[in-house]
């Protein structure tokens, strides 16, 4: 069955029109990401303070804090580092303190290793 002419030309409308609607909202999208305010990140910087539930910046004294994360490649490859860098200090100082997300006690020794694991105190300081 063939279509009518009336037909054949409303269809050839209607897809042009879907046509022009996608371009337009693909450009518009497009033009919207280049104009749009930026939204600000906080960074961390040199000299700010940080605020730990259950950590006493005062009574600790130097201390050497890492933010860490379980299961980052990065933070794998540079445990040898902190194993060298606990070792070498002078006494107790700087302390060293290594925040894991999540605060589960598994997550020092998958990046320290068990021999390590002892001096390194497993407490949960901010859930």
């Amino acid at each position: 069955m063939r279509a009518s002419r009336k037909t054949r030309r409303f269809l050839e409308i209607s897809a042009n029109l879907a046509i022009v609607i996608v371009a337009v909202v693909i450009v518009g999208n497009f033009v919207w990401s280049r104009i749009r305010p930026k939204q600000k990140t906080s960074t961390p910087e040199v000299g700010n303070a940080v605020s730990l539930g259950g950590v006493n910046w005062k009574d600790n004294g130097r201390t050497l804090l890492m933010v860490l994360q379980k299961g980052c490649v990065y933070c794998e490859a540079s445990a040898p580092f902190y194993r060298r860098l606990h070792d070498e200090r002078r006494g107790e100082q700087p302390r060293m303190l290594a925040v894991i997300p999540g605060g589960q006690a598994d997550s020092a020794s998958l990046s320290f290793g068990a021999r390590h694991t002892n001096r390194w105190r497993n407490k949960r300081v901010a859930s």
